[in-house]
């Protein structure tokens, strides 16, 4: 098993940045209430599961991020951190992502990560997540 110094060069830079981008954009788009761009920064397939249940495909993805009680019922701010990337297979990377969310208008902070699963696109070239999966740390 590689260690660390390895499986963080296995990543180039580029790739590195541009998966950082896409997870820092779609915390940005969350907590702006942005929920009708979230299905862009998915694969068409994309797949999204937390406590709260699975969305599955762009229609779910908008309706999902649409419903105030899907994203935990409170407006809040992400902290993203700790990105842990490494490659998965032909132009797709597997990464773990830290997260910490504060909900404004109840002050309750939540601890988590996501395990996520990156594909870059044939048409386009871009990095989109093909599958996320919320774990809580504490809540």
């Amino acid at each position: 098993m590689p260690g660390p110094a390895s499986v963080a060069e296995a990543i180039d830079a580029e790739t590195r940045g541009a998966i950082k981008a896409l997870c820092v954009e779609l915390a940005w788009l969350i907590d702006h209430d942005r929920s009708e761009q979230v299905p862009a920064l998915f694969t068409p397939d994309g797949r999204y599961e937390s406590p709260r249940g699975v969305m599955a495909g762009a229609a779910a993805l908008r309706a999902g991020w649409s419903d105030p009680a899907r994203r935990g019922g409170a407006v809040g701010r992400h902290v993203l951190s700790n990105f842990r990337l490494r490659p998965a297979g032909a132009d797709a990377v597997a990464g773990e992502v830290l997260f910490v969310h504060h909900a404004i208008a109840t002050g309750v902070t939540t601890l988590g990560e996501y395990h996520d699963l990156y594909r870059r696109s044939a048409q386009d070239g871009a990095w989109r997540i093909a599958h996320r999966r919320l774990v809580l740390v504490s809540a």
